[in-house]
């Protein structure tokens, strides 16, 4: 993308200016449907006080087809807007947020799924 195509999503940096932002990505994953990306999308404008306001937009969606998975995604530096000059391949992107998932899952059920010296003795299996 060029300069010209990320001024839309360039931080906001003077009273007046604004910006679009993802405010939440969903991996929706429901069983017996294509996989789909819901991004929930604002802009973000900063006013004459220096204070940011967020208006919504209208969400936009991206299917997880072995298209998009073939593809490649150019990196953006969040912060300035900025291409970086790299390139992360779609499937890499897909398979990280699934991964994290298992780990974030594994490490927060911990609690629940170890013995619980509250949790009356079990007769032993016949």
């Amino acid at each position: 993308m060029t300069n010209e195509e990320l001024k839309p999503y360039k931080p906001a940096l003077n009273p007046g200016a604004a910006r679009i932002r993802v405010r939440t990505a969903m991996l929706d994953n429901t069983y017996g449907k294509d996989p789909s990306i819901l991004w929930q999308r604002e802009e973000q404008i900063m006013g004459e006080d220096g204070v940011y306001r967020y208006v919504p937009m209208p969400p936009i969606y991206t299917a997880v087809t072995p298209e998009m998975l073939a593809s490649s995604i150019d990196l953006i530096d969040l912060d300035t807007g900025e291409a970086l000059g790299q390139q992360l391949p779609a499937v890499v992107l897909v398979a990280g947020l699934g991964s994290l998932f298992i780990k974030e899952d594994f490490e927060q059920s911990k609690p629940v799924l170890e013995p619980s010296a509250e949790r009356p003795a079990t007769a032993p299996e016949e």
